[in-house]
């Protein structure tokens, strides 16, 4: 799974260039991804801002990380793939729009949960950061 990441950044970093607040947001993503993988809580936190809500206001940041601190302490190993990553930057908000695939187990060869999810998000730069402020997530695809 990593090389794939990597050859899909060798991809990008040849291809046609980005804007630098595009790029930037992909550059967060991957730190998203990696975090979880790695089953980070902190940068995670860090991506998210004060005042996020998720799911028609039903997630708040507090709910949102407690949810990625339980997939932590269910699964040995996680794995994220994100793919298929549209953006829109308008000024200091952008649409972030998104496949994400998680995986999760014991840590053997083959996982024993997954799930795709189609992601909606809006991110918001603060200073010179950004950060994810509403998202909206469905299962299945």
């Amino acid at each position: 799974m990593r090389l794939i990441r990597l050859c899909a950044l060798a991809l990008a970093l040849t291809g046609c260039a980005r804007a630098p607040d595009e790029e930037r947001i992909r550059t967060a993503l991957a730190e998203l991804e990696t975090a979880v993988e790695a089953k980070q809580l902190g940068p995670v936190r860090e991506h998210v801002l004060e005042q996020f809500s998720a799911q028609g206001g039903a997630v708040d940041r507090q709910a949102f990380l407690n949810l990625i601190r339980a997939a932590f302490l269910t699964n040995q190993s996680v794995e994220v793939s994100v793919s298929d990553i549209r953006i829109r930057v308008t000024g200091g908000r952008a649409e972030v729009h998104a496949k994400v695939l998680m995986l999760g187990g014991g840590g053997r060869l083959l996982p024993e949960r997954g799930q795709v999810y189609a992601v909606d998000s809006v991110w918001r730069l603060e200073g010179d950061e950004w950060k994810v402020h509403q998202a909206e997530w469905r299962a299945g695809l």
